[in-house]
């Protein structure tokens, strides 16, 4: 058995390709509906909205982790790429009834469920699915392909978005997109078996998941170290974007380019990262790349326009890096039976901090602060690599 991963063509390849297609397949949702918002009503408050209400799920996620640990994972997982694909395939047949401007509530509410299935796929997917169908125990290397493949559908996605807009048009690229999420429900169908023989598992609540936290005080401190990084880079894209078009007096073309080498080294990262310091052992890992972290975004304190955006390109690179090493220590310390609840929460916590670190960041560049951002965003790492390097007492938290 060939315990590399794309070395041969196993389950693990299959579910990571039809993940990727699925990816692709939110991204061209996400692209599409606020377009499409914006091509009817011409407001950009009404498609921000829309943003907003794909941000609530998040707001819930302890109580979705009860349901992901409540049932079956594998039935859990099929319906929510299900409910997706529905959703998805609704909004065209619901353009078709006379509801004027009705549409664009149905598509917030519809981007509220998408959202939440959404949730629900990824974390049975990368906690439940992905350690199953490793063909060794070195996690890192194996889910470095896993996102990688993950992230390079992300990337495609807007593209791909863009292109089938121009030539069908919105209605009938969404009916297309819903497809994308059946070719995973298949695969799944198919493919992976249920390890859980119990049709329905009573649990005391997400309480239980709280307590798991608290009772690991390396997870813990790893949380709070993701918390105060995802405040300092996780809205960090749209003020980049701000400098780069009012500080830097950078074009269009340019801005493109260079958006579009920051996704280049985001997937990188995902790929080849989480590999590299192998002979280390995972939290050293975690550390060095925090340090990295902190060293590339140094320029920002400066403004220098080209060491600042080479400093951000390497930073996604770094930021991918660890998001892989928190993924694969999270597998390994986390028992199946709380996969749900623990990882909702933690993605509660970590996916709280962007439109907190996004109306912070953005608020300093709409005053004119734009020298104390870089301060901001290395001060919140640092704080964050701080926690990265505090030891904990309990031999039972060791990586």
């Amino acid at each position: 058995m060939n315990k590399k991963p794309f070395r041969k063509f196993g389950l693990f390849e299959g579910y990571t390709l039809s993940i990727a297609l699925s990816k692709l397949g939110n991204q061209i949702f996400y692209i599409v509906v606020p377009l499409y918002i914006y091509k009817e009503t011409e407001s950009a408050l009404l498609m921000g909205i829309g943003w907003f209400f794909q941000s609530i799920p998040y707001l819930l996620t302890p109580w979705i982790g009860n349901i992901i640990d409540s049932y079956p994972k594998k039935n859990v997982f099929l319906i929510a790429e299900l409910v997706q694909a529905i959703s998805v395939m609704l909004i065209p047949l619901f353009s078709l009834l006379p509801l004027e401007n009705l549409l664009v509530y149905y598509i917030y509410a519809i981007s509220i469920v998408i959202q939440t299935a959404s949730i629900i796929s990824n974390v049975v997917g990368d906690f439940a699915f992905i350690p199953s169908l490793m063909r060794s125990k070195e996690n890192a290397e194996w889910n470095s392909w896993y996102l990688g493949f993950s992230h390079i559908g992300r990337i495609a996605g807007p593209g791909i978005a863009g292109l089938l807009i121009s030539l069908i048009g919105y209605f009938p690229t969404l009916i297309l997109n819903a497809f994308t999420f059946l070719v995973t429900f298949m695969f799944v169908f198919f493919f992976i078996r249920n390890k859980e023989e119990l049709a329905h598992r009573k649990i005391s609540g997400f309480k239980e998941g709280i307590l798991f936290i608290k009772n690991n005080v390396l997870l813990r401190k790893l949380i709070i170290s993701f918390a105060f990084i995802n405040l300092a880079i996780g809205g960090f894209t749209v003020v980049f974007i701000f400098l780069m078009k009012n500080t830097w007096l950078m074009n269009d073309q340019e801005i493109g380019i260079v958006m579009s080498l920051v996704s280049l080294g985001a997937a990188l990262g995902t790929i080849i990262g989480g590999q590299i310091f192998s002979k280390f052992e995972l939290l050293k890992r975690l550390q060095i790349w925090g340090v990295f972290l902190v060293i590339t975004l140094l320029p920002l304190i400066f403004l220098n326009v080209k060491f600042s955006i080479i400093g951000y390109i390497l930073s996604q690179f770094c930021a991918a890096a660890l998001t892989t090493l928190f993924m694969t220590y999270r597998q390994k310390i986390i028992p199946e039976e709380y996969v749900g609840r623990i990882n909702a929460i933690i993605r509660m916590i970590l996916m709280g901090m962007i439109p907190i670190s996004s109306l912070i960041l953005t608020s300093l560049a709409e005053l004119s602060y734009t020298k104390s951002i870089g301060i901001l965003v290395v001060i919140c790492i640092l704080i964050g690599i701080v926690f990265l390097f505090s030891k904990s007492d309990q031999n039972k938290n060791k990586i």
